[in-house]
């Protein structure tokens, strides 16, 4: 199967735009009447063909731990990423509006469209799609595993908060499951840590833990670890449902330093998982 650049299939579809637009004006010449039905199905057709060349890339956010920063992670993200969408799966609230990012609700949607049906209809449109998932596991979350092409796992300092990841890990991934046979890139970010001896300590206790998991040996996991500090400034848009560029307007030291950090946590996730150009 050939393999196009985002930039090869534009050409090609402006190649293929002019040729039809010249066909147009042929056909307009000769019967004016048939002119909107053919513009109708060049524009159709170039559609139909850019869709075909799209690869969207879904990128989950999973944990089973409230307060560990998921949503507002999916949302930075998101908003680091060209063309990305946030998906909400979490019924029971809505998505924050303390982000720069386009986020839909799985609530919006039909109620009859399963998860797997509006990640096939957002595929359309974007690039990237951020999947906020859930608190808890259920048979339609352990069903999306086969179409998700990365994993984000938050968690926080403390034991507990890492023995609620390890649960998480197991409930999702492991046995007692129809999982899928897949080779899963994980990263796991340590989230609102307070000073890099903590950190480290947390990691190294979270990488021991993971490796006594009892993991079916049919599911392969490539795993990195990052992690954001915890900032003052992300707790203040977060609590008051501020865009993060609109901290800029209140505090510029703050947001700076905030924007600082996120760029580059998000830039270790896209080279870890091999996304798009590292800014």
């Amino acid at each position: 199967m050939e393999t196009l650049t985002k930039s090869e299939i534009h050409i090609r579809i402006a190649e293929r735009f002019k040729k039809s637009v010249s066909t147009i004006r042929t056909i307009e010449q000769e019967n004016p009447n048939k002119y909107s039905i053919m513009y109708d199905a060049v524009f159709d057709s170039v559609e139909e063909y850019d869709n075909t060349q799209r690869k969207t890339i879904i990128i989950a956010l999973l944990t089973f731990k409230g307060g560990s920063g998921k949503s507002t992670l999916a949302n930075l993200l998101a908003s680091n990423l060209s063309n990305a969408v946030v998906l909400n799966l979490d019924i029971s609230q809505t998505a924050s509006e303390c982000n720069a990012a386009t986020t839909v609700d799985f609530s919006e949607f039909d109620s009859e469209l399963n998860a797997k049906e509006v990640i096939e209809d957002l595929k359309q449109n974007y690039d990237y799609i951020i999947v906020d998932t859930p608190g808890e596991i259920s048979g339609e979350l352990l069903d999306l595993r086969e179409h998700i092409d990365h994993f984000i796992i938050p968690f926080s300092p403390g034991k507990r908060a890492r023995e609620t990841t390890i649960e998480t890990v197991e409930q999702y991934f492991g046995e007692g499951t129809n999982y899928f046979e897949g080779d899963y890139k994980l990263m796991f970010i340590l989230n609102q840590y307070l000073d890099d001896v903590r950190l480290k300590d947390d990691a190294k206790k979270l990488i021991a833990s993971l490796k006594e998991v009892n993991i079916d040996k049919k599911i392969k996991f490539q795993i990195n670890m990052s992690a954001l500090k915890q900032s003052r400034a992300i707790a203040t848009m977060e609590d008051n449902q501020m865009d993060i560029n609109s901290l800029d307007e209140t505090n510029r030291v703050a947001y700076r330093v905030a924007k600082k950090r996120i760029n580059s946590l998000c830039n270790t996730i896209k080279k870890n998982f091999i996304l798009e150009e590292v800014e």
